[in-house]
């Protein structure tokens, strides 16, 4: 039998991702996008065939190509070379206003020193064993480590609310989304202290709001997490109130691009 060299191996079985969402034609935080998947690439031994420039010239270009302003773009790169396609996605209105129900996966998430979880790759394995766990009418599921604390959910960020601050499992051994690093950066501000800290299952059944971060979705409410109701309304004053921040975070990115090509 013939040995493969280790980064020849890596590079016949995973590529890397970035999904990116376009408002008004701009694609948002597309630095951090294009910054993520050369660090995902970098880690998994894949060669990224062009530098940062030429990602977002390639990421504008199919944009323009499919005519639209407002849309969900995935950027994938692997052995075969790069794709990019340009969809649109929206989530239903009643998310935002009712809130989603959450369920802890009995899949536990893989150890940070066996997987790197901070890399955006196709080795979707725990997610999908998670998702034949999911019954009618459960939103996502929640990954909780082998030392019992909540990391995430399949495709978002996780955060909680109690007592005036702000809290969510810390960077190390997640995927560190986009729109949980802005949420981070809008908080203060709008005068919520934030923690990034190890949270177990009943810090979430305690807290008083819960949300998910993701691009496609920014900020969605959770109402319920494993037959718990989460606070007493939903969504919750800070959620809103965060989800307001986020949009006009998003207004200020846009004028500042604007500005700077003029």
């Amino acid at each position: 039998m013939v040995k493969l060299p280790v980064d020849v191996f890596a590079q016949e079985t995973v590529s890397v991702f970035e999904s990116c969402r376009s408002y008004r034609g701009c694609i948002f935080r597309i630095e951090d996008h294009i910054g993520r998947l050369m660090a995902s690439a970098r880690t998994v031994g894949l060669a990224v065939p062009s530098g940062p420039d030429a990602l977002k010239r390639a990421l504008y270009g199919a944009l323009a190509d499919s005519g639209k302003k407002e849309a969900f773009l995935r950027i994938t790169l692997s052995p075969a070379g790069l794709h990019i396609s340009v969809t649109h996605r929206v989530w239903p209105r009643e998310v935002y206003v009712k809130g989603v129900t959450l369920r802890t996966a009995t899949v536990r998430k893989s150890l940070s020193h066996a997987l790197y979880p901070e890399a955006k790759t196709s080795n979707y394995g725990a997610q999908m064993l998670a998702t034949l766990e999911m019954p009618p009418g459960i939103f996502d599921v929640v990954f909780v480590g082998v030392d019992g604390c909540v990391k995430e959910c399949r495709t978002s960020n996780i955060f909680l609310v109690k007592e005036g601050v702000l809290r969510t499992p810390p960077a190390a051994a997640i995927l560190e989304g986009v729109t949980r690093r802005v949420v981070l950066e809008v908080a203060p501000p709008a005068g919520l202290r934030c923690e990034e800290t190890p949270l177990t299952r009943h810090d979430f059944y305690n807290a008083a709001e819960v949300f998910l971060t993701n691009t496609s979705g920014e900020i969605i409410p959770v109402r319920e997490m494993d037959g718990r109701k989460i606070g007493a309304a939903v969504p919750g004053v800070w959620t809103r109130r965060l989800h307001q921040a986020f949009k006009r975070a998003v207004a200020g990115y846009l004028k500042e691009r604007k500005r700077h090509h003029a």
